[in-house]
């Protein structure tokens, strides 16, 4: 259930994007399991789990990293952390997700707000409702942000969760320019 769900919320691989280096994961010191890596850190919520995943095996939209609560039951949340080649501006990568999601068909963004993370990265806040097979809606909160060299989706993912929850998940991301852009 957990790739359908990844593959039904996920947009297309960008084809044009410029290969970049693969992130390198590092030791993280969050409470919770996270992902770190040079440009970036999120951290799920006490209590969940890390899935494994591997973006190598071919996958196209194969979660960088998958977390979840409440697995395998209709409450299930899941926090998806996508990262992808990108070169080019924050709005053209928004606008590409948003084609994504619409492509799919029985997607709704519901609200696009542009924002900045805590550590003041520019970023878009995005609600989207996607149908679910049940007949249940299945909402997404993300955060979408470039670092110069990718474009990243850090997702929160459920059916009927608190908007706080979501927003306090979420909060932990931070995103930084990738080392070695600039240079």
């Amino acid at each position: 259930m957990i790739s359908l769900l990844a593959r039904a919320v996920l947009g297309a691989t960008l084809a044009a994007a410029t290969p970049a280096p693969a992130p390198t994961p590092v030791p993280s010191t969050a409470p919770g399991p996270a992902y770190d890596d040079p440009g970036m850190h999120v951290a799920a919520p006490a209590g969940w789990e890390r899935v494994p995943t591997d973006p190598s095996a071919g996958v196209a939209d194969a979660p960088t990293a998958l977390f979840v609560s409440k697995r395998g039951t209709f409450d299930q949340r899941s926090l998806l952390v996508q990262v992808k080649p990108f070169e080019g501006d924050l709005s053209a990568f928004e606008r590409s997700l948003e084609s994504d999601f619409h492509s799919h068909g029985g997607a709704f963004v519901k609200d696009k707000t542009a924002t900045t993370l805590a550590n003041g990265m520019p970023a878009y806040f995005l609600r989207v409702l996607l149908d679910d097979p049940s007949g249940h809606s299945i909402q997404r909160d993300e955060y979408v942000v470039i670092d110069g060299q990718r474009g990243i989706e850090v997702a929160y993912v459920g059916r009927g969760y608190d908007d706080a929850d979501a927003r306090k998940a979420l909060a932990t991301l931070y995103v930084v320019a990738y080392p070695g852009r600039y240079r």
